[in-house]
């Protein structure tokens, strides 16, 4: 902390504490954020499925990331099924699987040279056994997108905060200010 001080001022200078409100105020936008579009996103969960075990719904969550700057929402590892139902997914008949070129292929079945006979046994199967997939049921991009003029009223009302003469923060230690002599 410095100190300037002539005949009529006198200026305590707080860099330190200035930055640190300027994270604080920050960190609390965006936790605050984080918390409505969870909410919104569990609402629009109860829209989209039924409710089994609830599991999902306890799973979705938020992250504040301090280096980037960012609030992240999703669904935690437990609930991994949460991106099937976001994004939909594709239902594979018994003894298929998805081979690492993104093709659906036969277990236990010679391998085809070329990528022109993987995409044959594809259609083939496609057209024998049906392509069953499963509907994209969005309930966290929608939570974001759709409130983005809510979001933007929260950020704002932490935003004018910095605006107001005398923003505190609880700091523990001598807080710096301008006082007239």
């Amino acid at each position: 902390m410095s100190s300037l001080t002539d005949n009529k001022f006198t200026y305590k200078g707080n860099v330190p504490k200035v930055k640190y409100v300027l994270t604080e105020i920050e960190k609390a936008a965006l936790k605050e954020v984080g918390r409505f579009v969870t909410k919104e996103a569990k609402n629009n969960l109860s829209e989209v499925t039924e409710k089994r075990t609830g599991l999902l719904k306890r799973s979705i969550g938020y992250w504040v990331k301090r280096k980037d700057k960012s609030v992240q929402v999703g669904v935690r590892k437990k609930a991994f099924y949460g991106l099937f139902i976001e994004k939909g997914h594709r239902i594979l008949p018994k003894g298929f699987y998805i081979n690492k070129r993104g093709l659906m292929a036969q277990k236990g079945t010679k391998k085809l040279t070329g990528g022109e006979g993987q995409k044959r046994r594809y259609r083939a199967s496609t057209v024998e056994f049906g392509g069953n997939t499963v509907p994209a049921r969005p309930f966290l991009t929608p939570a974001a997108q759709d409130n983005i003029p809510e979001i933007r009223k929260i950020v704002g009302q932490y935003m004018a905060e910095l605006s107001k003469e005398n923003v505190t923060v609880k700091t523990g230690g001598d807080e710096g200010s301008i006082t007239r002599q």
